[in-house]
């Protein structure tokens, strides 16, 4: 796990990285812009609204004292109709400033919300376009055996396509099935062999099912090597269960007429002529069949079924 299989030419992915870079840094500036010309509109705001509020509480003052002269008829009517008039356009022109101001602050906050709202999805695309770049180095993501990979310099990779195939035996299991004969041989931890046309895989049996099924007893094998790359699930596989080991066995080539330990009536060539002999067969694998008594090592022995075909015990043979 962590090895690296493959590092691929990511001239194109590191520019486009550098081109996100730069406008989120674009983007960072415009942030920074606007957030300073807020602050510089709420300052401004401050002190013209206080400049107009002293302007409002000097026409207060002045519509005020022409009030109480037009009391004492000291100042005409027209005069104290114009202070209060200027009073009343003093008011509006605050309250339209606050209006304004509101207006313009809100407009200001909406934009640096757009931005922050770019910026994110900005980042977004960065850690896409940056994940594509480190990628260039293809890692093996787990532990397993290397399968395939596409080690051609100068092809073009696109996203998604496949460039390498690791297989983790651990996660490969079948199910096989064996006569509820063998109820008692056939155990966990038992070593598998399987056969996949051509190729041979190894397995273990991992665990047995506690009930039988047509007469059948059902296991599961988890493989632990050989070449998965063509198992399909619902395929038909030859299996063998290994329940022994034997070093300096005297052995034949298997065939269809082995079917099971015992006696066995075979024809062995001596002198130009076929013997009929009885030859005790013991454990078989898939290529050969275990000789505990009948023959020697040496001997030249006929494995097709002829036994039953002809009742002779000599047969001439002619080459």
């Amino acid at each position: 796990m962590g090895d690296t299989l493959m590092i691929l030419d990511n001239e194109i992915a590191v520019n486009e990285l550098n081109r996100l870079r730069n406008e989120m840094e674009l983007m960072i500036i415009r942030k920074e812009r606007q957030e300073t010309e807020l602050i510089q509109i709420i300052e401004d705001f401050i002190i013209s609204k206080e400049i107009k509020e002293l302007k409002i509480k000097g026409l207060q003052s002045n519509y005020d004292n022409e009030r109480k002269l037009n009391d004492i008829g000291g100042a005409p009517k027209e005069v104290v109709v114009k202070a209060e008039a200027d009073l009343k356009i003093a008011r509006l022109e605050l309250k339209q400033a606050v209006i304004k101001h509101k207006n313009n602050v809100s407009s200001r906050k909406s934009s640096l919300r757009e931005i922050e709202t770019e910026i994110r999805i900005q980042k977004t695309l960065m850690k896409d376009a940056d994940l594509i770049v480190s990628q260039a180095y293809v890692k093996a993501p787990f532990d397993g055996d290397l399968s395939l990979i596409n080690d051609n310099p100068g092809v073009m990779v696109n996203e998604g396509q496949e460039i390498a195939r690791i297989a983790d035996y651990s996660k490969y299991k079948l199910s096989g099935t064996v006569s509820n004969s063998w109820t008692g041989r056939v155990q966990t931890g038992q070593r598998v062999i399987i056969r996949n046309k051509e190729n041979t895989l190894a397995g273990k049996i991992e665990s047995i099912a506690p009930s039988v099924a047509d007469g059948m007893l059902e296991f599961v094998i988890r493989i632990e090597s050989g070449n998965i790359e063509n198992l399909r699930p619902n395929q038909q596989l030859e299996i063998r269960v290994v329940l022994s080991y034997k070093d300096d066995v005297l052995r034949i080539p298997n065939g269809y007429y082995y079917t099971d330990r015992g006696f066995k009536e075979m024809f062995i060539i001596r002198d130009g002529k076929a013997y009929r002999t009885k030859v005790l067969l013991g454990d078989a694998n898939f290529d050969y069949v275990e000789i505990l008594e009948g023959l020697e090592d040496g001997d030249e022995v006929i494995i097709d079924e002829i036994s039953k075909r002809y009742e002779r015990d000599e047969l001439k043979i002619k080459y």
